[in-house]
C-alpha cells in the first residue's frame, strides 16, 4: 500500500516538473543556434526549478522512504530484542531443566540406596529366620537320631543277648 502511494506521489512530482519546465522554457533552446550561456532570468528560473524539484522529491520520495527505513529498523530492533529475551528465557529454562534432572537423579539415588538398605535388612531377617529354623530342624533331627540310635541300641542289646544265648546253646549243645 505504501508503494502505491509513493508511485502516485512520484508520478505527480514528475508531471509537475515537466509542467514547470515547459512554462519556464528559455529562448536559448528555441533559437536553433549554438549553445549560449547568458546569466539572465533563466538562471533564476532554473534555481527555483531545482529547489522545487528537491522539495518535491523530498516530500514525494525521500521522506516516505526514510520513514519506511526507520520503521523497518525499529521492527528489526524489536525482533532482535525479542530474540535476546527468548534466548535468555531458553537459557533459564535449560538451567531449570538441568537442575530438575540433578534433583531427580539425587532423589532416584536416595530411593535406590533406601531400597538396597531395605533389601539388605530383609535379607538379614530372612537369613536369620532360615538359620533359626535350620537350627531347630537340626536339633529335632539330632534328637530323632539320638532316639533312633537309643532304640537301635536297645533292640541290638536284646538281640545280642538272644544271639549270645542262642550261640552258647549251639556251642554247648544244651537247651535251657
Amino acid at each position: 500500500m505504501n508503494l502505491k502511494i509513493l508511485r502516485q506521489k512520484f508520478t505527480a512530482g514528475i508531471i509537475t516538473f515537466l509542467f514547470l519546465s515547459a512554462i519556464f522554457e528559455t529562448s536559448a533552446f528555441c533559437s536553433g543556434g549554438g549553445i549560449s550561456v547568458l546569466p539572465d532570468a533563466s538562471v533564476l528560473i532554473q534555481i527555483i526549478n531545482f529547489i522545487l524539484l528537491v522539495l518535491l522529491l523530498n516530500i514525494v520520495m525521500f521522506k516516505p522512504i526514510r520513514n519506511i527505513i526507520i520503521k523497518r529498523k525499529e521492527r528489526i530492533d524489536g525482533f532482535l530484542n525479542d530474540i535476546k529475551t527468548l534466548i535468555g528465557s531458553v537459557k533459564e529454562k535449560e538451567k531449570a531443566f538441568e537442575q530438575k534432572i540433578k534433583e531427580a537423579r539425587a532423589k532416584g539415588l536416595k530411593e535406590k540406596e533406601a531400597m538396597i538398605a531395605e533389601a539388605e535388612s530383609e535379607e538379614r531377617r530372612i537369613l536369620a529366620e532360615i538359620n533359626k529354623k535350620a537350627g531347630s530342624d537340626i536339633e529335632a533331627i539330632k534328637q530323632k537320631i539320638k532316639k533312633d540310635a537309643e532304640a537301635v541300641r536297645k533292640s541290638l542289646k536284646d538281640e545280642i543277648n538272644n544271639l549270645a544265648a542262642s550261640i552258647s546253646k549251639k556251642i554247648l549243645g544244651r537247651e535251657a
